[in-house]
């Protein structure tokens, strides 16, 4: 039942703030108001993430702690797979945690490695607010010109 949900009205995200250096992972699950007790009974069954209202008569379920990521929610996900798209942008989402966790975003090489992976999953990143060559250009140290 939950696989279907998710199928349905969940997303594993990386996020890539655009105004500082910073790489989030977030799973969501969203609902309609109604139905936000069983929302906040997956906040009991993965013993993590938080449940908030939404502005349009819809709650969402989020987690964004990358342990509670990688240790939670991941396991329960590697079950069985996803019928739609929703398969490879977890698939996508699993690497990027791992590798958020092995190497971080802070070096220039990590950054990059993440934004290559990621950047255009979920709806191939159209609702990203800069383009990928534009946020490189401004988080990645571009190499000086030593002779």
């Amino acid at each position: 039942f939950l696989r279907g949900q998710v199928d349905g009205d969940g997303s594993f995200n990386i996020a890539f703030s655009t105004n500082r250096r910073r790489v989030t992972a977030t799973f969501t699950l969203s609902d309609e108001i109604a139905s936000k007790y069983a929302l906040e009974e997956l906040v009991k069954f993965f013993e993590c993430g938080e449940v908030y209202d939404l502005p349009s008569e819809a709650a969402r379920y989020q987690t964004e702690n990358l342990e509670d990521l990688l240790t939670k929610i991941i396991p329960f996900f590697n079950q069985a797979k996803f019928n739609t798209v929703k398969q490879t942008h977890f698939e996508i989402f699993v690497k990027a945690c791992i590798l958020m966790r092995k190497n971080g975003y802070k070096s220039d090489k990590a950054l990059q490695e993440l934004v290559e992976l990621a950047w255009d999953m979920n709806n191939e990143g159209k609702f990203r607010q800069m383009s990928k060559a534009d946020y490189l250009a401004k988080f990645i140290s571009a190499p000086s010109d030593k002779k």
